[in-house]
């Protein structure tokens, strides 16, 4: 049965370690297209497959080697890359000959967009001829998704010396690029509030709590795990550069944050949104956050 899993997710969520252990764990064939590649005006025609280097696939599958790409490039191992973008008359004759054979499709800030991405989903349906097709939005907490994305922005800086972080941020100044911040965690938070017909996906939840995992492999028929130990291709990799030892430390990413701005300022801001997000979450799961939360 072919299937398409279409993954909206905000940057810096995790999202890719979770597509990266779809690809690796699972036995059967997968295709991965990372935000695919826009034509015209619209990212979301299928016109044109992808963009080259963000096709997914393992070469050891032998339905995949119908592609027969030139010199495929190992971007992790066991995963692949083809040199040349495959047609949509090879892409649509791959499904057609194989009949297990998984699409993952990864839409990254897309959340004023599900309109395009459904009509998307639609199209892409009915060229492929899938027999399912599984929505599911990819979350992390409010918190440590802010800690994920302000450290790389140009609010925070980096003592190299001795790996310790220091805010930078002079709201004067930088008045406008704290706005546009804002205004994306407000829509995030919007978007992971809404009760839809997405399958959620919790980064911490899926790294910490086994029943979750299981749940998860009900839901979306294929093999859960925790993460594979190799850094994504896509994504960039962690936003810090520590390396952490357990999965307790991803849930506790923004503690360094705290007493900073604008850390600060966004958590008071949009206080009552994220503790309606954290009210969803197992307590066990993200105790920093919630003790954090109980103090403010």
């Amino acid at each position: 049965m072919n299937k398409i899993y279409i993954i909206n997710a905000p940057k810096r969520s995790g999202h890719h370690a979770f597509i990266n252990s779809l690809l690796i764990r699972n036995q059967s064939p997968f295709i991965f297209i990372n935000n695919p590649a826009p034509r015209g005006n619209s990212p979301y025609q299928i016109k044109r497959i992808s963009k080259a280097p963000e096709l997914r696939f393992n070469l050891n599958n032998p339905a995949l080697q119908f592609i027969k790409p030139d010199e495929p490039i190992e971007v992790q191992k066991g995963i692949f890359s083809t040199k040349d973008i495959i047609s949509r008359k090879q892409f649509k004759m791959l499904f057609n000959k194989d009949n297990n054979l998984s699409l993952v499709l990864n839409f990254e800030d897309s959340f004023l967009k599900q309109k395009e991405i459904k009509e998307f989903k639609n199209k892409m349906s009915q060229f492929l001829n899938v027999s399912k097709i599984y929505d599911i939005k990819f979350m992390r907490d409010p918190l440590n998704l802010f800690a994920s994305r302000l450290r790389r922005s140009k609010f925070y800086s980096e003592d190299k010396s001795n790996s310790s972080l220091y805010s930078t941020f002079n709201k004067k100044e930088q008045i406008q690029e704290f706005e546009e911040v804002k205004e994306f965690f407000r829509k995030y938070l919007i978007f992971s509030s809404q009760n839809d017909e997405y399958i959620n996906i919790d980064y911490i939840s899926w790294l910490k709590d086994e029943s979750y995992r299981e749940n998860l492999k009900l839901q979306l028929e294929i093999e859960i795990g925790t993460p594979i130990k190799r850094e994504t291709a896509h994504g960039g990799g962690s936003s810090f550069s520590d390396k952490l030892k357990t999965t307790n430390d991803y849930s506790n990413r923004f503690g360094i944050f705290v007493g900073t701005s604008p850390f600060d300022e966004l958590v008071k801001y949009f206080k009552n949104e994220i503790l309606k997000y954290y009210q969803g979450i197992n307590e066990d799961i993200l105790m920093e956050a919630n003790q954090f939360l109980k103090d403010l």
